[in-house]
């Protein structure tokens, strides 16, 4: 093995942030030194290290967000069929961007499969002085759904997919801060993190969820875990993530320690929630939420993948549902954004030897494969 390259102990790499698996896809978003720190998306194929990543998001598009200054959670996405939909911050004016793109099924055609745009951007919000990050794509109600920064003060807004230069629709306001929303598998849920000031959202933070009608607007809502008014311990909770069974599962350090814990299905509003810690350890599964779009954990199918950190070490293991662990071998011990679906998971990670890349995981073959960044194409 060799020690780190010069050029990624200067900082004259590429810094990677966000990955995600959209069906047979990976996407991530790439900070570009050599462009004036411009971030931009890009995608290839599952396992196709081999090929060339495709921008999505070509200059003078940059992917930023400045809300609470330290940003964060720039873009969501999507996929329906053979279209893919990405919504994304741009820092030009700090508005709200949209595109679909077509040919995903296009995966194993070709030497270089590439998406299609399906329409040229579109600026979803009219330019206010607010600031926008960490949203959620509500397909079915073709809405995007994700925190406002405005005079100071969180919203929960929503905007249209379908129309321009629109003011945001609030739907709901929290004490003062607010993130890491959710959306269940059927859509009629909703949870998020709030904290208040003066914690940070490590120190004291609330666990909150929702029911949805129809149209998306709140029925009802109740606090189910974390921090209580009425108790005198501070907790903190970490990524709200619902499983494919309904299941709503989330990390929490009542015990001193983030360990990852579930509740449901079939959520309803009560006094008491029996939340289930099937797994107990003297270890983090979560770590300080400076930044939105963090992520330690994936849901595998009745699975959770979770990143887990020891002594500042972190590793991956397989939480069953019966409670038992399973540690995958993979060389990494640093490891962030983790994102999975049944079988599959990527996040970025590094070690001493081993600058930042695109760890691909196969959790079934147990096999995985680690690319670092290469120059994209850059589409016309």
């Amino acid at each position: 093995m060799q020690p780190l390259s010069a050029e990624i102990a200067l900082g004259k790499t590429p810094i990677l942030k966000e990955p995600r698996l959209i069906d047979e896809w990976v996407l991530w978003l790439e900070q570009r030194p050599h462009e004036g720190g411009r971030t931009t998306a890009l995608i290839r194929p599952w396992g196709r290290s081999d090929l060339i990543p495709q921008e999505l998001t070509p200059s003078p598009h940059n992917l930023r967000s400045r809300v609470h200054d330290y940003g964060g959670g720039v873009i969501a996405t999507s996929s329906k069929g053979d279209q893919l939909v990405i919504v994304w911050v741009d820092d030009s004016e700090s508005c709200l961007w949209m595109q679909s793109w077509q040919g995903l099924h296009n995966v194993g055609t070709g030497k270089q499969p590439l998406l299609k745009p399906a329409h040229k951007p579109i600026r979803l919000s009219s330019r206010e002085k607010i600031l926008l990050a960490d949203g959620l794509i509500d397909l079915p109600r073709q809405r995007w759904l994700g925190v406002m920064e405005a005079g100071e003060r969180d919203f929960l807004v929503t905007f249209s997919l379908n129309r321009e230069h629109q003011s945001p629709t609030v739907l709901y306001q929290p004490k003062d801060f607010i993130g890491y929303a959710a959306l269940s598998p059927k859509g009629d849920q909703l949870a998020w993190v709030e904290w208040n000031q003066s914690a940070m959202p490590w120190d004291s933070s609330e666990l909150w969820w929702a029911q949805l009608d129809d149209s998306g607007e709140f029925i009802e809502k109740a606090l189910l875990a974390g921090s209580n008014p009425n108790q005198t311990k501070n907790k903190s909770v970490f990524q709200p993530m619902w499983l494919s069974s309904g299941e709503l599962a989330v990390s929490e350090d009542s015990n001193g320690w983030w360990n990852v814990m579930v509740l449901g299905p079939g959520i309803k509003p009560q006094t008491s929630y029996l939340w289930r810690r099937l797994w107990p350890m003297e270890l983090e599964a979560a770590m300080p939420q400076w930044v939105y779009g963090m992520s330690t954990k994936a849901a595998a199918g009745d699975q959770i993948l979770s990143a887990i950190c020891d002594s500042g070490s972190w590793q991956l293991s397989l939480l069953n549902p019966d409670g038992s662990t399973q540690l995958l071998d993979q060389p990494f011990d640093d490891i962030a954004g983790l994102h999975g679906r049944p079988g599959r998971a990527v996040a970025i990670a590094s070690n001493s030897f081993k600058g930042p890349g695109i760890l691909e995981l196969d959790t079934k073959l147990l096999t995985w494969q680690h690319t670092q960044t290469i120059d994209p194409i850059m589409d016309e």
